[in-house]
């Protein structure tokens, strides 16, 4: 285990024995250092450190060697597309508001090819396959967007390795953002719930699904005001009589073009001004610090 090289990582389990020992007793919140801040980094330390995992000199050769077997020439650059559906943890039905349709990415994935990148289709467990198709009549080369997820080429080192060294992630949420989180990867996050939630700490690019009321489209502030952009269950949507609608295919694309192409520097400051810097209801600390992320332009600019 890559961690295990800069941890120490009970493997007798006799840890999580203590753990569960510790909560039969009274007063046992007192000893126990709780995940502070639901994994964000409300004190801006991301940027502050390298990244502290690394790979070893077989394990790169490994990687190229695969990535040559998915059609991936050396020193080529690509993209992960990590997309949320039905097929990720359906047990979960409160997260299902998360999910989305990946046959919307494809404008995306073919707008990333033009710009010379290689198209990483992500996922251990996804609703269907990936297939691509022309748009206006041209075919972009096909074997750009791989889809890796169901192309029976997909194992667990190469999920860490090419979320590891991508250009970017282009994601609507999943774990593999944590790998390039630990890799220092850029992201842009698209079709992304809770509102309030946006990883603000990274230098990252951010559109969000349209939250929709008496048949009109919410306002940031509305939002913010209803509590939505806190709502981490399906089900407080739909109390609340929001009905979320994903990003479409053309949101999508600008999106990427607007990473791929380099955050603009628009004045965004309204935006981030009225921005709830709030307390996380579930563990009472800071939910973010200083901001790093951009919103897409263009997305923005409809909200005008």
């Amino acid at each position: 285990m890559m961690w295990g090289r800069v941890l120490h990582l009970d493997r007798t389990r006799f840890t999580e024995i203590m753990w569960k020992v510790n909560r039969l007793f009274k007063g046992w919140q007192s000893i126990e250092i709780p995940n502070g801040n639901l994994d964000r980094d409300a004190f801006n330390l991301y940027e502050k450190y390298a990244p502290h995992l690394k790979f070893t000199e077989e394990e790169e050769r490994r990687g190229e060697r695969e990535l040559l077997r998915l059609g991936i020439p050396k020193g080529a650059k690509w993209v992960c597309l990590i997309v949320r559906d039905n097929a990720y943890l359906p047990q979960l039905t409160y997260h299902a508001h998360r999910d989305s349709d990946i046959d919307t990415y494809m404008e995306a994935a073919w707008t990333l090819t033009h710009r010379g990148y290689y198209v990483i289709r992500m996922g251990a467990k996804v609703a269907k396959p990936f297939r691509a198709r022309s748009f206006g009549g041209f075919m972009k080369p096909v074997e750009r967007i791989i889809d890796y997820a169901t192309n029976g080429m997909r194992s667990d080192f190469m999920d860490i390795y090419l979320a590891a060294k991508c250009a970017f992630a282009f994601t609507s949420g999943g774990v593999l953002d944590c790998i390039c989180s630990a890799f220092r990867r850029p992201f842009c996050y698209v079709n992304f719930v809770p509102l309030e939630y946006l990883s603000t700490w990274n230098s990252a690019l951010a559109i969000w699904k349209h939250h929709m009321k008496d048949g009109k489209r919410m306002t940031p502030t509305e939002i913010w005001a209803s509590g939505a952009g806190q709502f981490m269950r399906a089900e407080e949507y739909v109390e609340a009589g929001i009905t979320l609608v994903d990003n479409t295919p053309e949101e999508l694309k600008t999106a990427a073009e607007e990473m791929a192409d380099g955050l603009s520097t628009d004045d965004q400051s309204a935006f981030w001004r009225d921005f709830p810097r709030s307390i996380s209801p579930y563990t009472r600390t800071p939910i973010h610090g200083e901001i790093r992320m951009r919103i897409g332009c263009e997305f923005l600019k409809g909200y005008a």
